[in-house]
């Protein structure tokens, strides 16, 4: 103990002795101390110690509430300069950077099997496709621009070839797992770029793994394919694929930087059965303005119980939409399997529905390797969109759509 710290103990014992002379009555201790002395903090000592933490502690506090304060400020301004971007993500209509507004999209086949559910990375895709494949199931497409920020994305499955033709009315890259020999020969001779995670080169199958997760779990070996945005970046650049859209290249989507009144009949509920295996429904949120997404209600006796929600794997929450667009097409099964094809071309009847109100539409494609144009019910003005994410599912011309 130095001198200093000698000469401050001195001074507060002479101190306390004053007090104590002082007195005629001694105040009751606070703590336990059966003697009645009052114990005094030794100055240098933990107390003093402690109240230097303390001290500390709040300054840190202090520091770190501004820090947090300007970064939550700083995103709020980040996020605002991004909204009032004049550039614009072709799927959604939303602010974005010069670069992502002109970069290619991905498009990624997920698997919709019951058994392969939650899919993960589903809630992070611009548009969700969704149409039926063999044995009444469906599979869902998820197409985004911002491909290299995304999370664990899976479980991914095998190609069809229609779903070839919606990836490219976005002139998107293709990522599946296999695929039909039609498929392959539709990625063939549209010269598609792909990354395969089954038959693919080297540097495409890397960007691939199996979850060991579902793996420990007895989950069929089928349904734990998954990637990740950072995997298919290092894919996509190791194949030198052009990861900027093409020139001229027009997107189907159109969207009002306006929010839209659209007038039609109430849809606060949506219910689309694809099959008496696959249905859809979605509940509308009056405070979000969005579609909350379902799926798999065994029939239409379970319409009002709205307990089957879609969940993100990463998130362990419902996924949602801002636009649901329905369009009636024609499929055909073409071999013993069950396989379909859709015909995406031609013109076509649909529903558009956002913010509880419900519309017909008309779709409209020339060909399967172009775009294809969507318009209002009189058949030439185009249809324009919420900004936001879009659902987009292809039902037959007969299938029973419930909304109210």
């Amino acid at each position: 103990m130095n001198f200093k710290r000698l000469a401050v103990l001195a001074l507060a014992i002479i101190l306390a002795a004053v007090s104590v002379t002082s007195c005629n009555k001694t105040e009751p201790s606070t703590d336990n101390d059966k003697s009645g002395t009052v114990s005094m903090p030794v100055p240098g000592g933990n107390s003093g110690a402690n109240q230097k933490d303390e001290n500390k502690d709040t300054q840190n506090s202090d520091v770190q509430s501004l820090e947090n304060s300007e970064n939550n400020t700083e995103t709020e301004s980040d996020e605002k300069d991004i909204q009032a971007s004049p550039f614009k993500n072709k799927l959604t209509g939303l602010g974005t950077t010069e670069e992502l507004s002109n970069q290619r999209p991905v498009a990624i086949m997920f698997n919709n099997l019951k058994a392969a559910t939650p899919q993960h990375g589903i809630s992070q895709m611009d548009i969700v496709y969704e149409a039926i494949v063999e044995g009444s199931i469906t599979r869902l497409l998820g197409v985004v621009t911002d491909w290299e920020s995304l999370p664990t994305l899976g479980s991914i499955r095998s190609s069809r070839d229609y779903y070839i033709d919606f990836s490219d009315a976005h002139n998107a890259i293709y990522v599946h797992a296999g695929g039909s020999e039609l498929a392959y020969s539709t990625m063939s001779s549209r010269k598609t770029d792909h990354v395969d995670g089954t038959n693919g080169p080297r540097v495409s199958s890397e960007a691939f793994y199996r979850n060991q997760d579902r793996i420990s779990k007895g989950i069929s070996i089928e349904h734990t394919l998954f990637s990740s945005g950072e995997k298919l970046a290092k894919a996509i650049d190791g194949n030198k694929f052009t990861t900027t859209l093409k020139d001229g290249f027009i997107s189907p989507l159109k969207f009002s930087q306006e929010t839209l009144n659209i007038e039609g009949d109430t849809a606060n509920y949506v219910y689309i059965p694809f099959s008496t295996y696959a249905q859809s429904y979605f509940d509308y949120d009056n405070e979000t303005g969005l579609y909350n997404k379902g799926q798999y209600l065994s029939s239409k006796s379970s319409l009002d119980k709205h307990n089957s929600p879609h969940i993100d794997g990463n998130t362990n929450e419902q996924i949602n939409f801002k636009n649901i667009i329905i369009l009636f097409t024609k499929y055909t099964t073409i071999d013993n399997v069950g396989r379909q094809a859709v015909q995406f071309t031609g013109t076509g009847n649909g529903y558009y529905i956002t913010d509880g109100k419900c519309k017909e539409i008309i779709w409209s494609r020339k060909s399967r390797t172009g775009g294809y144009t969507l318009y209002e019910a009189d058949g030439e003005t185009e249809l324009l969109l919420n900004v936001g994410k879009s659902y987009i599912g292809f039902v037959k011309p007969n299938t029973n759509i419930v909304y109210k």
